[in-house]
């Protein structure tokens, strides 16, 4: 999105999880569908109702909980 990328994002291997809103406009789910199609080491999490910042801000917590997991666990 936006123009060729320099970075094979299908030779990514590192975990990496893709957190959007269904109705974010200005980085829209689209994107993170595309993403998640190209970066197979990916985990898509799409908020129902939840635009640009409310996908992320109030979910914290939740998005750093699951990133210290991963690190404990060696993902």
């Amino acid at each position: 999105m936006g123009g060729d990328w320099d970075l094979n994002l299908a030779a990514l291997e590192s975990p990496t999880w893709l957190w959007y809103g269904d109705e974010d406009r200005l980085v829209p789910a689209d994107h993170g569908r595309w993403l998640h199609q190209r970066i197979t080491s990916s985990t898509l999490v799409i908020r129902p109702g939840c635009g640009h910042g409310r996908a992320v801000f109030p979910f914290w917590d939740d998005m750093l909980t699951t990133l210290r997991r991963a690190v404990l666990a060696g993902v």
